[in-house]
């Protein structure tokens, strides 16, 4: 698959079959995190990868409190939505994070999430990228649940990525070309 083509068409994916992905196919999505490039070639990040149920679980429901208590007030009423799911029913979810003494940690993380969710997408697979896991992985009270989602102390959660076998295939959305700009 040519890369513009999978840039065009990977699409975020919030309905999943039940068919869990391949171990194969998940560390291949850590290989190709591991592969994105860092500031000073730092490699400043950490991925954990949940399969398990009950981890899952954990992390949707104290997620979704989280959300609701934490997060700016368009996101909070969109978590206090019934059927509203944080990881939207997939079978899988990458944690990726960084240091944050490292300014480029950020940016970082971000890389090596849009390589995971390219990966993901040649593989077959859909994704959806979460930026409010944060609002729970990363409070000072928290230390219990960053222990059990395997973080790594002293590290932040950047964001999440839901993963698993697509159930839907949304269409492109309109993009605004009027907010492109060429300095020459």
């Amino acid at each position: 698959m040519d890369i513009m083509e999978a840039i065009r068409g990977r699409r975020s994916i919030r309905k999943y079959a039940a068919k869990p992905p391949e171990r194969e196919k998940l560390e291949a999505l850590v290989e190709a995190g591991f592969l994105s490039p860092s500031g000073s070639n730092a490699q400043n990040w950490f991925f954990t990868v949940i399969t398990n149920e009950a981890l899952l679980g954990r992390l949707e429901k104290e997620g979704k409190e989280a959300v609701v208590q934490r997060a700016s007030p368009v996101y909070q009423r969109l978590a206090a939505t019934p059927g509203y799911k944080l990881l939207q029913g997939a079978p899988c979810c990458i944690l990726v994070g960084f240091a944050p003494e490292m300014a480029n940690g950020p940016v970082d993380a971000a890389i090596a999430v849009q390589n995971i969710c390219l990966a993901a997408y040649g593989m077959g697979l859909g994704t959806c990228i979460n930026g409010l896991i944060n609002c729970l992985l990363n409070q000072t009270d928290s230390g219990d649940l960053r222990h059990a989602f395997g973080i790594p102390d002293g590290m932040l959660c950047a964001m999440g990525i839901s993963v698993g076998y697509p159930d839907e295939a949304p269409a492109a959305r309109p993009r605004d070309r009027a907010k492109v700009r060429f300095l020459a």
